[in-house]
C-alpha cells in the first residue's frame, strides 16, 4: 500500500527531472552546433522545438509543480519527501538529512528550468524568421512576463504559512491585471486572431483571480493552496 501511495508523486517528479535535464542538455548541444557551424544535423533542433512547445508553452506550470515536489509541505493528503525517506507521520523537513540532497538538486533544476523557459519564450518571438513586422521588436517580453507570472503562481503556495488566502489571491489578481494590460498595449502576435484568443485567456485568468478573492474571504488555510492553482491551470 505504501509503495502504491508513493509511486504517483515520485513518478511525476522523475518525469519532470528527466524532461528538464533533456531540455537543458539539448539546448547546450544546439548551442555547440551553432558555434561549430554544423547546421545539417536536424534532430537536435526539432527536439528542442518540441520541448519548448510542450514543457514551456503548454505544460509549464504542471512540470514546475512536479519538479517542486520535494519542497512541498502544504498539499493535503500527499506523502512528503520526508515521509518517503523516514516513514509515515514524520515532520516535513525538505532541508533535513538526507532530504537536503534531493532538495538542493531540485532547486538548481527549477532555477535553470525557469531561466530556460523565460529565455526561449523571449527568443521565440525576437528570432522568429517569419516575422513581417520589424517594428514588433518587444513582443517576446509579453510571453516572458507570462512565464514569470506562472512561476509566481506556482511559488506562492510556499508562502501559504505566512500569507492569508486573501493575500495570495490579491497578488495573483494584480499580476493578472498587469498581464492583460501588457498584452493589450503591446499586442505581441502578428495576427489579430492570435491576439484575441490570447487576450481572452488573460481576461479569463483575471476573472478567476477575482473569483478566488471572493472564495478566499474567510477561507481555511488550505484554500490558499487551492486558490493559486485556478489561474495558471488554463495554460
Amino acid at each position: 500500500d505504501q509503495i502504491n501511495r508513493w509511486v504517483p508523486y515520485v513518478t511525476f517528479y522523475i518525469i519532470a527531472v528527466l524532461l528538464v535535464v533533456v531540455a537543458l542538455a539539448d539546448s547546450l548541444y544546439v548551442i555547440r552546433l551553432f558555434t561549430e557551424g554544423v547546421l545539417d544535423l536536424i534532430w537536435p533542433f526539432k527536439l528542442l522545438r518540441l520541448l519548448v512547445a510542450s514543457i514551456v508553452t503548454i505544460v509549464f506550470t504542471t512540470v514546475l509543480e512536479w519538479l517542486l515536489y520535494p519542497l512541498d509541505c502544504f498539499t493535503p493528503n500527499q506523502t512528503t519527501l520526508s515521509e518517503l525517506f523516514r516513514g509515515d507521520g514524520v515532520e516535513c523537513t525538505p532541508f533535513g538529512i538526507p532530504e537536503v540532497l534531493v532538495s538542493t538538486v531540485t532547486i538548481i533544476l527549477a532555477v535553470l528550468y525557469i531561466l530556460f523557459s523565460v529565455g526561449t519564450n523571449f527568443l521565440a518571438f525576437e528570432l522568429n524568421p517569419i516575422s513581417r513586422q520589424p517594428l514588433c521588436i518587444c513582443t517576446g517580453r509579453v510571453e516572458a512576463a507570462w512565464t514569470v507570472f506562472k512561476v509566481g503562481a506556482g511559488l506562492l503556495p510556499f508562502l501559504s504559512t505566512t500569507l492569508s488566502p486573501l493575500g495570495i489571491s490579491i497578488i495573483l489578481l494584480l499580476g493578472a491585471a498587469c498581464m492583460l494590460y501588457y498584452h493589450v498595449t503591446v499586442l505581441p502576435y502578428y495576427n489579430n486572431l492570435s491576439n484575441l484568443w490570447r487576450g481572452g485567456i488573460y481576461g479569463t485568468v483575471l476573472w478567476l483571480c477575482i473569483a478566488s478573492i471572493v472564495r478566499s474571504r474567510g477561507g481555511a488555510p488550505n484554500d490558499a493552496v487551492a486558490a493559486h492553482r485556478a489561474a495558471p491551470s488554463l495554460v
